[in-house]
């Protein structure tokens, strides 16, 4: 991970004006948050990548991972974050930003040609909440190589809720169910 936040950092913690690129960790490639709360603003973040084996838990968030969070991001740009399962691809979440258990509330955030080996190219969110102005989701793949099927190319609300306002979520690639938003609704 190129950037952890884990001891508590508040709203107050403000990273702000780079480029995030070349992580590789098993959660949260670029950016990882547990138990935090920080501002992100006018930041890249791509060519980040999470992988595991996938016997004990799948790889997540190859751009972000946030789980306990209430986090603010303001011009955020997640491109080109992988998320696979090493010896076995089709077990990746979240190409670009994973959520577990947290809230995000985000202006300008864009997730373009991110890929899940699994589930999920965009956003992958569970008992949480996004709420967004200004969603760009374009390009982002998830796809299961075992099984040639992938869903929630673009968000994967699951057990969450999600409001983006105004949102694009235009037609994305090789994905052939769940492309745009699966699972609920934005």
């Amino acid at each position: 991970t190129v950037v952890r936040f884990e001891n508590g950092e508040g709203s107050g913690t403000i990273l702000q004006g780079f480029e995030i690129r070349n992580g590789n960790a098993e959660k949260g490639g670029g950016i990882y948050i547990d138990g935090a709360s920080p501002t992100l603003a006018n930041l890249i973040v791509r060519d980040n990548r999470v992988s595991t084996n996938c016997f004990y838990y799948p790889p997540e968030g190859g751009g972000m991972y946030a789980v306990d969070s209430s986090s603010v991001l303001w011009r955020v740009r997640f491109r080109e974050n992988r998320s696979s399962g090493g010896h076995v691809d089709g077990c990746g979440m979240a190409g670009a930003v994973r959520l577990a258990s947290s809230s995000l509330l985000a202006v300008g955030l864009e997730a373009h040609a991110n890929l899940a080996w699994g589930d999920t190219g965009g956003l992958y969110l569970e008992d949480s909440s996004l709420v967004v102005d200004q969603l760009l989701v374009t390009s982002n793949t998830g796809r299961n190589y075992m099984t040639g099927d992938g869903r929630g190319c673009g968000i994967h609300p699951g057990s969450s809720s999600a409001r983006a306002t105004p949102g694009v979520l235009p037609a994305h690639r090789d994905a052939p169910m769940g492309c745009g938003v699966d699972s609920g609704p934005v």
